[in-house]
């Protein structure tokens, strides 16, 4: 069932609601979607039929009432005539082939020329492409800003040649790797000639001496500035003041050296210049991808470069001139006791060795918590002048990877754990109540699964269902859960039990149910199985038949953290489902979260449309409990009813449970 058959109730089973309540459903269809921004189509191509979400309409546009396109060709006809083909040969190899896939574009909305983004995939019926949908965002923002970063560079490369210094850098290995157009007038080489050759085989002039003594006092302290002569390649030679600079990667290893040569034949020009090149050397470093920050003698902020900026966001707020160890001062009370004191290492003095630092956490902009790898190291010009110039980089992404790594090697070590519990019956069965809102009765139980450590303390499954999933061993678990559902539900106990994709997807499970249920004499209607949407998405065709065949049985079927992905809309059309599980992100803070209490207003709208039953989970106050009560919602689960434990203590064995319908 697709969402085209919601709009024609004549294609709709006699078991399902009619057209008043298809069309009900369409419309929190597209209040959901309007949240959420994003608008939704679908092509049926049986009939030929296009159906378009409302939000679609307001992408492009569209006034209340006005005239909107019926046909997939008039669509097109409000995107840019030159994106026009790409969508449709992309549409066709959808309709053609099964292909799915992203693809931008730019269309009108209005007079003004937009820029959007399409994910679009097949629609397919026992294999057979019987359509295609997909989503529709607008991404005109951030394609301006790369457009924007894009002639920020440009700029700064016209700077740099316009500007009457010589700009110059180098690689790791001296070869030259930037030669600005006042470097080619300076030294007589072009820069196709100068890119790639030796800067000492440009640079050094008959005064060999004298440039030993440069490089050898550069490599010793990472920096150099002075006067020299230039050699010219026509043999003449140029009075020049430079300024060199080591260029260090995150891990403080030098990449380069960044050079400006300014000509110094008079004091005047030599003295205008010398301001100009430093500006211009700013440039140098803005253009650089990690983050480059000054402080002076009192260890005030003094220069940060672009990266920095935009790593940190300092310059924004105005706090140049600021000591570095007070920034913290300038965030909202709320996180800082989040706050590092930051560059631990700023404080150091002439003659300190440069200190490196391989990870510190500190807050940003947008007061996002970032990790950062720098190196600090002090300096002093000729003029006295000290202060400590710091380079860092963002390592927070790369700590990640780290992390990821640390954590699959921790869960390979999980696999024999596993097996050995499996072996050994030490993964134990916990019960958590699930309570009617109404009468305050225990109406079901959900049946967790924990593992227990060598001292017998249960182990949370967040830290072995993971890995049992990625190792192949979560099936195993499944059936040993199922069977002690089964065995509970044959001693007149309700419960629920949660099933995995891989248990779904796995041929004869449903008949392995089956079994057990026949050879327990177990009564199926005292068994419910908790499918995530993530499961059904993952084995569509097959859960449905594992759906189906259960429900013959008489067995229930609860959709699990509902709310949290977009395809839910589609199983309640298509597969029986009788209860629908509100996730813990729309009830924790519902009492004070508007969007929350919408959607959890839309999914009752929704489930009682259906003839579904409700029930929320993380319930931890009885606020809570009560404004979920007043919105419908039939039952509950949560710590204010009672925390999972051992299925022994919760459900006696030598008791029947109250039934509850």
């Amino acid at each position: 069932m697709t969402i085209l058959d919601s709009l024609h109730p004549e294609k709709k089973s006699s078991g399902r609601p009619g057209a008043r309540a298809c069309a009900s459903d369409a419309e929190r269809l597209a209040l959901v979607q309007r949240v959420a921004e994003i608008g939704v189509f679908e092509r049926d191509l049986d009939g030929g039929r296009v159906w378009w979400s409302p939000q679609v309409f307001d992408l492009f546009g569209f006034a209340p009432g006005e005239a909107t396109p019926r046909t997939l060709e008039e669509g097109l006809r409000h995107i840019f005539e030159e994106d026009a083909p790409r969508l449709r040969a992309a549409f066709e190899g959808a309709a053609e082939r099964g292909a799915g896939g992203i693809i931008g574009f730019r269309y009108w909305r209005a007079d003004e020329l937009r820029s959007g983004e399409i994910r679009y995939e097949p629609l397919l019926d026992e294999g057979r492409i019987v359509g295609y949908r997909g989503t529709m965002q607008d991404r005109t923002d951030r394609n301006r800003k790369a457009i924007e970063a894009e002639r920020e560079l440009s700029i700064r490369s016209r700077l740099l040649d316009a500007v009457d210094a010589a700009v110059l850098a180098t690689d790791a290995e001296g070869r030259v790797t930037h030669w600005n157009a006042a470097a080619e007038r300076m030294y007589g080489w072009s820069r196709s000639e100068a890119l790639g050759r030796p800067l000492l085989s440009l640079a050094v002039g008959d005064d060999e001496e004298s440039a030993d003594q440069i490089m050898n006092s550069f490599i010793e302290a990472g920096h150099w500035e002075g006067e020299y002569v230039v050699p010219h390649r026509d043999g003449s030679s140029i009075a020049a003041f430079v300024r060199l600079a080591a260029v260090q990667d995150p891990d403080g290893n030098p990449v380069g050296v960044v050079g400006v040569l300014v000509d110094i034949g008079s004091r005047v020009t030599m003295e205008n210049d010398l301001r100009g090149a430093r500006d211009y050397l700013q440039a140098v470093t803005a253009s650089m991808a990690e983050g480059l920050i000054t402080l002076d003698s009192q260890g005030k902020l003094a220069y940060m470069n672009d990266a920095a900026d935009e790593l940190l966001g300092w310059r924004e707020e105005g706090l140049l001139g600021e000591p570095i160890n007070q920034l913290a001062n300038h965030r909202p009370a709320e996180i800082s006791g989040q706050w590092s004191n930051g560059f631990a290492a700023a404080d150091l003095k002439q003659g300190d060795e440069p200190a490196r630092v391989e990870s510190e956490l500190i807050v940003g902009r947008d007061h996002t918590e970032i990790e950062i790898s720098y190196t600090a190291a002090p300096f002093e010009s000729e003029r006295g002048e000290q202060g400590t110039v710091i380079v860092f980089a963002d390592v927070t992404e790369q700590r990640a990877v780290e992390r990821i790594a640390r954590e699959k090697l921790e869960g390979l070590s999980w696999i024999g754990k596993i097996r050995n519990a499996l072996d050994s019956e030490l993964l134990v069965t916990f019960a958590q109540p699930i309570v009617s809102l109404t009468t305050g009765e225990t109406a079901y139980h959900e049946l967790l699964v924990r593992m227990l450590d060598d001292e017998d303390r249960p182990i949370e499954p967040d830290r072995f269902l993971p890995i049992a999933e990625e190792f192949g061993l979560i099936v195993e678990i499944d059936e040993l859960m199922v069977r002690r559902a089964v065995e509970l539900a044959s001693r007149g106990h309700r419960v629920n039990v949660n099933l995995s994709a891989q248990s779904i997807a796995k041929p004869g499970m449903s008949e392995f149910i089956g079994r057990e249920i026949e050879r327990l004499q177990a009564d199926p209607s005292l068994l419910a199985v908790e499918l995530t949407e993530t499961a059904l998405i993952k084995s569509e065709h097959a859960a449905r038949r594992f759906v189906e065949r259960l429900a013959e049985l008489g067995c229930g079927f609860a959709l699990d953290d509902f709310g949290t992905g977009y395809g839910g809309f589609m199983y309640l059309k298509q597969l029986p489902i009788d209860y629908l599980k509100i996730d813990m992100e729309f009830v924790g803070d519902l009492i004070v979260n508007e969007g929350s209490q919408r959607v959890v207003r839309a999914v009752v709208d929704l489930a009682q449309g259906f003839g579904q039953l409700t029930i929320a989970e993380g319930i931890e106050d009885e606020a809570t409990r009560d404004v979920l009560a007043e919105m419908g919602v039939d039952y509950g689960q949560g710590f204010l009813f009672g925390r999972a434990a051992p299925v022994g203590e919760v459900l006696p064995s030598n008791q029947e449970e109250v039934r509850s319908d």
